[in-house]
């Protein structure tokens, strides 16, 4: 199977109006069934673990049951991340106008990665194409359609936004504990004449000296870069006097 018919296999699978098991086919099975296992598994042993096989020995069946419903496992994965990201956050009783909505936005697809963290080991292959994924792109253009930005860098800021969490919450699952701790380390072979600004920030001591591992460690990082990139959108639009966007920006 080539990309292009992978591709509308998978759209076909995210958009079926209706999840019917094949005439004569035994009930048990079902895509949604067959979806939710898949993440169960994802999420108990990671995406290396998952494979047909391992999916219908959950059920007792044959992996060649599971392609009456399923065309094959990249399949599989697509609709699994549709499905795990769920549905977007409710930004109608949310205060504060676009920026606090997209930093609400930020948060809730962190805890989306945090909960199931095999989403970040998929390769991005197409843009958004299934429904949860496509809400949750519509909810953060909505709130940045607030800011007065033309079309086409609302699009290229949210592409940005959603990229930079997705990275940092892999960076975060990558990171490991360094045993005494990273600025233990660092004070045994950062030289102050070859590395100053180091030097000086493991002097300073705080929060940056003593990074640490995992969600922890790379959470305040998600919500600084954010924050001044909010900044900056702001100083933007204001001064260019911007108001929502519309059809002909």
């Amino acid at each position: 199977m080539n990309e292009p018919e992978a591709a509308e296999r998978s759209l076909d699978l995210l958009w079926a109006v209706a999840d019917r098991a094949p005439r004569g086919s035994r009930p048990k099975l079902s895509v949604e069934r067959i979806v939710r296992t898949a993440i169960d598994i994802a999420d108990a042993e990671g995406l290396e673990a998952l494979s047909m096989q391992r999916v219908a020995r959950e059920f007792g069946y044959t992996t060649m049951s599971l392609y009456r419903y399923v065309p094959g496992k990249a399949q599989l994965v697509d609709v699994m991340a549709d499905v795990a990201c769920g549905s977007p956050p409710d930004m109608s009783e949310v205060t504060g106008g676009w920026r606090a909505e997209v930093e609400r936005w930020v948060e809730e697809l962190w805890e989306v990665y945090r909960r199931h963290n095999w989403l970040v080991r998929i390769q991005i292959k197409n843009p958004p194409i299934g429904p949860n994924q496509l809400a949750w792109f519509e909810t953060l253009l909505r709130s940045l359609s607030e800011t007065g930005l033309g079309y086409e860098d609302m699009a290229a800021l949210a592409m940005f936004v959603s990229s930079a969490v997705r990275d940092l919450a892999r960076f975060s699952t990558d990171l490991v504990p360094m045993g005494l701790g990273y600025a233990k380390v660092l004070e045994n072979i950062v030289e102050t004449d070859r590395f100053p600004t180091l030097a000086a920030l493991l002097s300073a001591g705080g929060p940056a000296a003593e990074a640490g591992s995992g969600d922890s460690a790379v959470k305040p990082v998600v919500h600084f870069g954010v924050a001044r990139l909010l900044d900056g959108i702001e100083r933007q639009v204001g001064l260019a006097g911007h108001g929502p966007a519309g059809p002909g920006s």
